[in-house]
């Protein structure tokens, strides 16, 4: 019994689908997120504020799911250093002038991009891990 999983590019694009509209959908510069629906100043029924409760639990879900793949996959210290590479590439961007920081916002979503790049090696890790190593990484129970 072989892997009968592989990590296409369909797999890679779904990863970063995903990550990008659960950090997205929290928050974002463009005042549409989970973040200014629920700061918002306008009055709201009884149940709106249900459906709120709701969608935090699947944001939290989302959040925790991401999170948790990504320090299983990963580890602490690669945790650590896939941050480092990605802060620094991003940084990089920018001292190249490949990206304009112009604004507040542009800093907030530049560092969005960079939590989605995280979270997404993490989340593809484990298959890449096992296509380069051989070594599967399965749950401890």
């Amino acid at each position: 019994m072989g892997n009968t999983h592989t990590l296409d590019l369909g797999g890679v694009l779904a990863r970063v689908l995903f990550c990008i509209f659960i950090v997205f959908s929290a928050y974002n510069a463009s005042g549409y997120s989970y973040y200014h629906w629920v700061t918002s100043d306008a009055l709201q029924p009884p149940s709106e504020h249900v459906l709120q409760i709701a969608i935090a639990g699947a944001l939290g879900f989302g959040f925790y799911t991401i999170g948790d793949i990504t320090r299983r996959s990963l580890q602490k210290g690669g945790v650590g250093l896939i941050t480092i590479m990605f802060a620094a590439a991003s940084w990089y961007l920018v001292e190249a002038e490949w990206v304009e920081l112009r604004t507040t916002d542009d800093l907030i979503t530049a560092g969005q991009l960079t939590v989605v790049g995280i979270l997404t090696f993490g989340v593809s890790f484990s298959f890449l891990h096992y296509r380069l190593g051989g070594v599967k990484q399965v749950e401890e129970t």
